[in-house]
């Protein structure tokens, strides 16, 4: 095991103690070091940095010497990730967990603004950007190798479960017009007024 590794796995461990003594803030600054430790390993690739660095901390949580998780501690944690991954980078510079997921998330609230939409849901072990229970709507962001193994994790646990997966890629999102789209789709697929008709197989927008 290189420095690196070893580096990762003690912030790693640090920011978990620090979660479970709900100091968040604390939580974050490490696992924006965690966050500039790994950075070199993923060759710089942004776009692979949220995955990483969940990656580690929930292998960590799995097998490091911690006590009993504390309550809500998967909402913690992505709040922390999120965090973290910010303050590693300073600026807003369009990785796939900020602007883009953001853009998303106020999309998908102004289209269902009575329903109740969870950010960073975690279901089966695999991680949804945004799931909308009553609706039975799950959607992924897929950018690079990472995410789109991602989205396929995300495809089996929504299709055990009868949830349809949507599948969008970032320059989607980030259209001016995304908003129109996205609503037109989903009327056209008949999610919204009749949810129980509808297939489980993974949809893209065109």
């Amino acid at each position: 095991m290189g420095v690196e590794e070893q580096e990762a796995i003690k912030l790693a461990d640090q920011a978990i103690e620090f979660l479970q003594h709900q100091q968040a803030d604390q939580a974050e600054e490490v696992i924006g070091r965690l966050s500039q430790c790994l950075l070199p390993l993923l060759d710089f690739k942004y776009g692979y940095l949220r995955a990483a660095v969940e990656q580690v901390l929930r292998q960590r949580l799995a097998e490091g010497d911690f006590a009993q998780s504390a309550p809500g501690m998967e909402e913690q944690l992505a709040k922390a990730i999120t965090g973290g991954i910010e303050r590693a980078t300073q600026i807003n510079c369009g990785l796939e967990p900020r602007s883009t997921f953001e853009r998303l998330g106020t999309v998908l609230a102004s289209l269902f603004p009575s329903e109740r939409i969870y950010p960073d849901y975690w279901l089966g072990g695999s991680r949804l950007d945004f799931f909308i229970p009553e609706k039975r709507l799950a959607f992924c962001i897929t950018a690079g190798p990472a995410a789109e193994c991602s989205c396929w994790l995300v495809e089996r646990a929504c299709r055990k479960r009868g949830i349809t997966p949507i599948k969008l890629e970032p320059r989607q999102v980030n259209r001016v017009n995304f908003r129109q789209q996205l609503a037109r789709w989903l009327q056209q697929e008949e999610i919204r007024t009749t949810p129980r008709k509808r297939l489980t197989n993974t949809h893209r927008l065109p």
